[in-house]
């Protein structure tokens, strides 16, 4: 009887919990926001520095100089070739959700043959991301964000 009366009291406070961690359950994604996924620079005009980086150690870093001329080790860059970087800057956003049993795989492969990239506007860096490999039906790019826990799949449409 007395074990009876036990669970009737515990059942309504087992009922709570079990309904506060649904409503708290994001599915191992983590608090999201709007900023998590944004990979588009709007006001790519004031970008003036661009570093690229991977694993081998190589760096590249592209700049700006004062008469407005890109560079590469004191040599300009072919001005085409930067208005397509210039124009993937700003227009690639997020494609979809990297599925849950992929991402353990996607984050490996992005350790190995990723590039990080960081994009400055004077001295603040408005960019800093990794730019993994190709997602499977080849129409997007698996990319993370400097400390946000999930990769995510980048096109530009």
């Amino acid at each position: 009887m007395k074990n009876k009366k036990t669970l009737w009291m515990l059942l309504p406070l087992i009922a709570a919990l079990v309904w506060w961690l649904n409503q708290t359950d994001d599915g191992g994604m983590g608090e999201l926001s709007e900023e998590s996924y944004a990979f588009g620079i709007e006001d790519t005009a004031s970008v003036d520095r661009i570093v690229i980086s991977n694993k081998v150690p190589q760096r590249v870093k592209l700049y700006r100089n004062k008469q407005g001329v890109w560079q590469l080790n004191g040599r300009p860059i072919r001005k085409d070739a930067m208005e397509v970087l210039m124009e993937t800057l700003k227009r690639m956003t997020m494609r979809n959700f990297v599925p849950e049993n992929s991402r353990e795989e996607i984050i490996r492969r992005m350790a190995t043959y990723g590039k990080e990239v960081e994009v400055f506007q004077g001295d603040e860096c408005v960019a800093h991301f990794y730019v993994g490999t190709d997602t499977q039906d080849q129409l997007g790019t698996y990319m993370l964000k400097k400390g946000a826990a999930l990769p995510f799949a980048v096109h530009i449409p």
